[in-house]
């Protein structure tokens, strides 16, 4: 699908451009979860009843020679219908795949010569249904429908689930494992701008240093079904999360998005990003 090739496009791009001139006692995790749900949910993948989180992300391409190409501002904002559903309005790569690292998304800044296509090019409506909850582990149901092309119009449904594994007081596992169904405008190839499927496989390691201060590393797995071998990629990202209060945390992630690929001389350090982010509860 083509806004799910924003993550594969951007090393074309890039070597195009080299060859031209629940309430415990334990901490809580306040790194963003690997879905991208809210900061301030504790151990919970989904939030409690009539809560709600203002996510907000900074994405800056750092790339070879496309610095700054694009840059976006993207907002989610999620929901708690009841304790165990949780509805969101999502416009960030992470909080649709659950991987960091990826600008280009609604509302992208910068204009179609630096990196964006449209305006707003990215929204989807997701649904978190909360499957297990204890002190240990938390699983939830992720399915969600996604805009993600405006021009031609592509919408593509998401089922997923995504989870967090309190391995020990100061460490957390976070999974969010999920496949893109392209809907619409399936024809043609996925890098030619076909709606197809892709796969997302993000796990995160947390450690939590304080009750306000917590480091994570991410190993992101992005995937076509089509041409698995030739258009995979697998990404690092290392980051950390600091809780202002209760309600507000920043949070700041580095990502090398294509660190290891079957895109040919695409690989290694030259596609990399920062992202900057925010979260607001009430």
């Amino acid at each position: 699908m083509r806004s799910l090739a924003l993550f594969i496009l951007l090393v074309p791009a890039a070597a195009r451009a080299e060859d031209e001139p629940a309430k415990t006692d334990e901490p809580p995790a306040t790194a963003p979860a690997a879905s991208g749900a809210p900061v301030s949910s504790g151990e919970r993948v989904t939030m409690p009843a009539k809560r709600g989180m203002l996510n907000a992300q900074l994405g800056i391409n750092l790339s070879t020679d496309l610095v700054g190409k694009p840059i976006s501002l993207s907002p989610d904002i999620w929901y708690g219908v009841s304790d165990k559903l949780t509805i969101g309005l999502v416009h960030t790569f992470v909080g649709a795949t659950g991987i960091m690292g990826i600008p280009g998304t609604s509302l992208c800044l910068t204009g179609a010569d630096n990196g964006c296509g449209d305006f707003y090019n990215f929204a989807g409506i997701d649904a978190r249904y909360t499957l297990k909850s204890d002190a240990k582990l938390q699983i939830a149901l992720d399915a969600g429908l996604f805009m993600t092309a405006l021009d031609p119009f592509q919408l593509a449904l998401k089922v997923g689930i995504t989870g967090r594994y309190r391995a020990s007081k100061s460490v957390a596992l976070e999974f969010s494992p999920n496949i893109f169904f392209g809907i619409t405008e399936r024809d043609g190839e996925l890098m030619a701008g076909g709606n197809k499927e892709v796969v997302a496989v993000p796990v995160n390691i947390v450690f939590s240093l304080n009750d306000k201060l917590a480091l994570l590393a991410q190993l992101a797995l992005l995937m076509p079904f089509e041409n698995a071998g030739d258009l995979y990629a697998l990404g690092l990202s290392l980051g950390g999360n600091y809780a202002i209060s209760k309600q507000l945390s920043l949070s700041l992630a580095f990502s090398l998005p294509f660190l290891v690929t079957g895109i040919e001389d695409a690989g290694g350090v030259d596609a990399r990003t920062l992202t900057l982010g925010g979260g607001y509860a009430f």
